[in-house]
């Protein structure tokens, strides 16, 4: 329910207000001057401030400045008997006010314009909201991103170490089955410390990086059935790759090791006999949506795709691409934090939408490769 101030010294419009909001979705509350307003606003949230231009004790223009230092996002309709249309033109254009309404009010206009302001005002509340979760992923980005390059680091020179010892190991005794065997044993999980070293090199941006324009649509085409190999025979995915796609440049391994991270991700969520939907398409990215997501405006494809597994609730969708971060009894590393990393190092943007029972739908954004003069497939 949204909560609005009136603000006005006659007490006859406000019981109008209340007459006439009686029965709407709103909570009303009412102030007769100006200190009470802003005392009730310093000890309450409100969703829109109606204030009186004209008042004796203190005037709308003053009120208003004080509700900007309070909260500067707070819309307010300011109302008038005394102004003339180029005096609300200028009211909104340097005070930033939502709308200027001449007095009488007329109450059908006021709550079509109520209506009106509180819109507008939850699509900023949540572009303002999408901003703030933005920089707060950046900085967390940043520090783990530090973070793991230097694990992988250390890991590597370990890595580096015991794999050495072990080359020579068996090449100073090729014959003996003993060592053979035992050698033989630290192979595979070697080879999974020097995939996990990879995905964290490659979500510190530090991975080894060979951009190359290809074909998102042979890229696809080659790359899944190494990675859905591996997928529960009961669930059943469903390709859609056809028309066509622009190409991208990007580091063909670093986005099998995206692929092969979300599909998982979407194989793992799905509990009993399911689907998963891939598909493939070109998409024009304008301005104020490219902001919202710090990309460039112009030419992306995307690549979408959407599970109908168990799905998840909103704060496990956010902590998604957190390292480390799992659901699961064992996780098994980086995963969906390297696919973010490695998107976002190619310009990129990756985005989840979920829901509790509804499954989830990821999206990955790249940029239009307009240039096809060195397609590898």
């Amino acid at each position: 329910m949204s909560k609005i101030l009136f603000v006005d010294d006659e007490v006859n419009f406000l019981k109008s207000v209340n007459r006439h909001f009686r029965k709407s979705d709103y909570e009303i509350v009412a102030a007769e001057s100006g200190p009470i307003a802003l005392q009730l606003l310093s000890k309450a949230d409100f969703d829109l401030v109606v204030l009186d231009q004209m008042m004796p004790e203190m005037d709308g223009m003053t009120v208003f400045e004080e509700i900007r230092k309070l909260n500067y996002a707070l819309p307010v309709i300011m109302c008038s008997a005394h102004s003339t249309v180029h005096l609300a033109i200028e009211f909104m254009k340097e005070k930033n006010a939502v709308y200027f309404l001449p007095k009488p009010v007329d109450f059908m206009v006021l709550d079509l314009k109520i209506r009106d302001v509180l819109r507008v005002a939850e699509n900023e509340n949540k572009l303002r909201q999408i901003k703030i979760d933005k920089a707060v992923l950046k900085h967390n980005l940043k520090s783990s991103r530090t973070l793991a390059g230097g694990i992988a680091h250390n890991f590597n020179n370990a890595l580096t170490v015991i794999t050495g010892r072990t080359e020579l190991l068996g090449m100073t005794l090729p014959y003996n089955e003993i060592v053979t065997k035992y050698i033989e044993s630290v192979e595979a999980p070697l080879q999974r410390m020097t995939s996990l070293i990879n995905q964290l090199l490659a979500y510190a941006q530090e991975g080894k990086y060979q951009p190359k324009i290809m074909s998102l649509h042979s890229f696809l085409e080659n790359t899944l059935p190494l990675i859905l190999y591996n997928i529960d025979a009961a669930i059943r995915v469903d390709v859609d790759i056809t028309g066509a796609i622009g190409n991208i440049k990007a580091d063909l391994l670093q986005m099998q090791m995206v692929i092969s991270a979300v599909i998982a991700n979407a194989a793992e969520a799905i509990e009993s006999p399911g689907s998963i939907k891939i598909s493939a398409r070109n998409e024009e990215i304008d301005e104020e949506s490219a902001e919202n997501r710090g990309l460039k405006d112009g030419h992306y494809v995307c690549i979408a795709i959407k599970d109908d597994g168990k799905g998840m609730d909103e704060k496990t969708t956010k902590r998604l691409f957190d390292p480390f971060f799992t659901t699961k009894f064992q996780g098994r590393g980086l995963g969906m934090s390297a696919a973010y990393g490695i998107i976002t190092n190619h310009n990129g943007w990756i985005s989840v939408d979920s829901e509790l029972g509804k499954g989830t739908l990821i999206e990955i954004f790249l940029p239009e490769a307009l240039s096809s003069s060195e397609v590898p497939f």
